[in-house]
């Protein structure tokens, strides 16, 4: 090479690569563009970005950086030596709208920015096990936000579930014949649908060995049994406006005695249910504390054990509706209750059932209310098989 073409070459060279800090370079356009294919995330997706070719004196690398819309703080997504390239794949796990920006860095540490945002579509339900593998791992998942519902098929699922700080549905597919939660539940707010829990194992001073239900937690059609805890509620522990609906309680067990629910300090609602203990099983079938203004429970069944136990010194009298139930009178009850034998059948089976034979006193024996009816518009049955949310059976 002759010394007039390396003059050349090195003149260009300068010419093709100015400063970065040149005036030329700062009002230059620096663009960022950002696509994805993304239809529904179900785990993790890709978010694709290009961005201008920039030619600069001193190139040091690129700097991609991200936020969740709404957020201040930038996180870094990636960083790239080679000036050359100008695109980058970033893997996302939530479905949060994103604002990207990209810089060129010089090895002085300036640095220029081009910004960019993208809309991701929302997940609003995820598919267990098919999507996620169990309800615990889809509802602990950025995935799910409130509103948002997880369906699960049948199966056995042994991991234990804490549905808190999100208001999300959990429904079995297939009912609580075929979909078990072999743990203890927790619950803060949210709808648990359709489950049959057992073997759930509350600590010494735990509430509630199958579910402890507090703030505006609602189960509903679920079969509850064999569970245990130190303390109160061994099927549930139910709290707050926390609500029960047609769902069964069977054969579990308190250390102190108030063995298938404890209601305490409670405004919500228990209604459509079945209580059920062993017939040699002694204590309180369900135990009430302390009930709030707005406590409803109707439409229920209770058999053996001392059906309804109520602590009447601690107890608020006013708007609180204890009525229409197969259960023993207790002082603050309504006039419509039912003591004579339910006559359950399917108790004898291994799991029992819990249907009502034909010339059952609480067929139709339910509140009169048509908010109550049964599904087919007749007038409510008492029992987990009853009322407009009947699906038990």
């Amino acid at each position: 090479m002759s010394k007039l073409t390396f003059i050349l070459l090195f003149i260009f060279g300068i010419m093709s690569c100015e400063s970065f800090n040149s005036k030329e370079e700062k009002e230059a356009p620096f663009t960022l563009a950002i696509d994805h294919n993304i239809t529904r995330i179900t785990d993790s997706a890709y978010v694709n970005l290009t961005w201008d070719e920039i030619s600069i004196l001193g190139f040091n690398r690129w700097v991609i950086e991200r936020k969740k819309e709404g957020e201040t703080r930038w996180f870094i997504a990636g960083e790239i030596d080679s000036r050359l390239t100008t695109n980058f794949q970033d893997v996302i796990f939530d479905d949060e709208n994103l604002l990207y920006r990209v810089a060129v860095e010089d090895t002085n540490g300036n640095m220029k920015w081009a910004e960019a945002t993208i809309e991701i579509p929302k997940t609003k339900y995820l598919m267990v096990p098919k999507e996620q593998r169990t309800p615990k791992i889809a509802f602990e998942t950025p995935l799910i936000d409130d509103g948002d519902s997880i369906f699960v098929s049948f199966g056995e699922y042994h991991d234990a579930l804490k549905m808190m700080g999100k208001n999300v549905v959990i429904k079995s597919m297939e009912g609580y014949n075929n979909t078990f939660l072999f743990h203890r539940v927790e619950m803060s707010e949210g709808t648990l649908n359709g489950f049959s829990i057992s073997d759930g194992l509350g600590a010494e001073k735990d509430n509630g060995g199958g579910i402890n239900a507090m703030g505006d937690a609602v189960i509903k059609n679920c079969f509850i049994w064999n569970n245990r805890t130190g303390q109160n509620g061994g099927g549930i522990f139910l709290k707050d406006k926390a609500s029960l609906f047609n769902s069964i309680l069977y054969s579990n067990y308190s250390g102190v005695s108030n063995h298938n629910l404890y209601i305490s300090n409670a405004s919500g609602s228990v209604i459509n249910n079945t209580f059920v203990l062993s017939d040699a099983d002694e204590g309180n079938n369900v135990t009430a504390y302390n009930l709030k203004s707005g406590f409803i429970f109707l439409n229920n069944i209770m058999l053996y054990g001392t059906t309804f136990a109520l602590d009447t010194t601690i107890t608020s009298h006013s708007s609180v509706i204890i009525d229409y139930s197969r259960m023993d009178s207790v002082s603050i009850s309504g006039p419509n209750l039912i003591m004579d034998d339910p006559k359950l059948i399917g108790l004898d089976l291994r799991p029992p059932a819990f249907f009502l034979s034909k010339d059952s006193p609480c067929i139709h024996a339910g509140h009169p209310d048509e908010k109550y009816n049964n599904l087919d518009g007749s007038r409510n049955t008492m029992g987990a098989t009853g009322g407009p949310g009947g699906q038990l059976e």
